[in-house]
């Protein structure tokens, strides 16, 4: 197989592999955000404008600022790196106080006359820190060049935290090579080296791992999940409303006969090989692996399969490489799901408005779909940013059509949106989430971009039913996922569609 860099890789990626909602190549937005575009619309950013409406008790007026500063952020951020790549540090949008870009900079000064060319520069501002981006990123470099290529067995993963104008070496201390005398000594021995060769500049933090938002349910039936038509695509029943897509309930069955329950992300296509053309559908890889998941699974929706375990390098289960590319069954299968069907880029947005979803009462987007039109690389993505997921956990209390995937009473399946709390080693976001939504997508309302699947919640949250307060939960970024499959050589060449 030919071998390929990571970056001529995810230019070929970004060229064409789509989602459940499609993708094009990343940094477009950048390009264009800010540059004589249209106005948000309040009806197509509704479940943004609920999350900031609700969480921060600002008018309606003050949510779209909010939304649009974000839009332009990555066009800032693109010009600052190339014109003072020297003071340039990242940037992050501060919702707790007043919604503001904050730009960090070695050089404060130097970043009003690029910042006066764009709208909303009042609610533009610096801060000083010690690091430009490009000196981060350079030491970075250098602790991969030493620690070598960072993947789902790596001990300690290196990444720039714009936010603490730092490199944080992530242990993984819950890997089982880690847990090992040996291992442990060697992740000691790491960061030890790292922090010797460049100081303050490096600090090590230890990276949780996600309790699995998988199905829990102990439930058993029939050979096949049961099928109900409710005469529109709902998450847990889309049979005949055009093609599969992010968001939909997938039902995996266990080797004990029970039923796990997990949500569709994002469909891949495969190119040349020996699947020239064929359709996947990309999920979490906990939905497939573990002790309970020996034998070779299958994947449901609505009582018909869509998809079959391919196994080896297709899938893994170490955070934040948590992932599963299943193809679909067969040809038949595939013109079933997608191939007869226009719009493949789709994410199924049903919009919730319970007490921590939204706003209780509030007006939402009618159900339907978003058609993704890019996704954006892990390092593009800015703490403070709103995003929104789909999920399709539910409970048998709600749902009686569908088996129950543990979420309890009162959880409905659907679409929830938040804010980006840190990125580095995944996406952490204070989106609820509940059994059953593991692999679903996270994605933008503002701009159609994808950014991640669901690995799960924070170890520390065990919850059930009606989202509360203080939910925290972690996405494995689809550009990672890529770089990953790329890094097998597949002749293949998984590709995200862009139509």
């Amino acid at each position: 197989m030919r071998k390929r860099s990571i970056g001529a890789a995810l230019a070929t990626l970004a060229a064409s592999l789509v989602a459940l909602g499609t993708i094009s190549q990343p940094g477009e937005a950048a390009a264009s955000a800010g540059a004589g575009e249209q106005a948000l619309a309040a009806d197509n950013v509704r479940g943004s404008l609920n999350y900031l409406i609700g969480r921060y008790g600002v008018s309606e007026a003050e949510a779209l600022r909010r939304l649009e500063l974000q839009r332009i952020s990555p066009a800032l951020s693109e010009r600052l790196a190339k014109e003072e790549p020297d003071s340039y540090a990242g940037m992050w949008i501060d919702q707790d106080n007043g919604g503001k870009l904050v730009v960090a900079m070695t050089k404060p000064e130097r970043l009003a006359a690029i910042a006066d060319t764009f709208p909303d520069a009042g609610n533009i501002r610096a801060k000083q820190v010690t690091r430009s981006l490009k000196e981060l990123n350079a030491i970075r470099d250098d602790l991969v060049a030493r620690l070598g290529r960072p993947g789902p067995e790596s001990l300690v993963l290196p990444t720039v935290r714009e936010d603490l104008n730092q490199v944080v070496l992530l242990r993984r201390d819950w890997l089982p090579a880690a847990k090992a005398v040996a291992g442990k000594a060697a992740a000691d021995t790491m960061v030890s080296d790292a922090v010797r060769a460049h100081g303050s500049a490096v600090v090590s933090r230890q990276l949780p791992r996600p309790t699995p938002a998988e199905s829990v349910s102990s439930e058993r039936a029939q050979a096949t999940p049961p099928y109900a038509d409710w005469g529109y695509c709902h998450p847990l029943h889309c049979s005949g409303y055009g093609p599969m897509r992010g968001g939909l309930r997938l039902d995996i069955q266990r080797d004990n006969g029970t039923w796990g329950g997990c949500t569709a992300g994002f469909n891949l296509t495969s190119t040349g090989g020996s699947w020239p053309n064929w359709r996947w559908v990309l999920t979490a890889g906990h939905c497939v692996m573990g002790s309970n998941h020996t034998h070779k699974d299958f994947s449901y929706h609505n009582g018909a399969i869509v998809g079959e375990e391919y196994g080896g390098p297709l899938q893994n289960n170490n955070y934040p490489y948590d992932y599963a590319v299943m193809p679909y069954d067969d040809g038949d299968v595939a013109k079933r799901w997608i191939n007869n069907w226009s719009g493949k880029n789709r994410v199924l947005s049903t919009c919730r408005t319970g007490a921590y979803d939204n706003v209780s009462g509030a007006k939402c987007q009618r159900t339907g779909d978003f058609y993704m039109s890019g996704y954006y690389p892990e390092y593009e993505i800015r703490p403070g940013w709103i995003v929104c997921a789909s999920g399709s956990g539910s409970s048998k209390a709600d749902y009686g059509s569908a088996y129950d995937t543990g979420a309890g009473a009162g959880y409905y399946p659907g679409t929830r949106c938040g804010k980006v709390l840190t990125v580095g080693g995944g996406i952490d976001t204070d989106i609820c989430a509940r059994r059953g939504d593991s692999g679903g997508p996270l994605f933008s309302e503002l701009d159609s971009k994808a950014y991640g699947i669901l690995a799960g919640t924070y170890p520390d949250q065990q919850r059930t039913g009606p989202c509360k307060a203080g939910e925290r939960n972690n996405y494995s970024p689809l550009s990672l996922i890529f770089q990953q499959l790329d890094n097998y050589y597949y002749d293949e060449w998984f590709q995200l569609n862009v139509s």
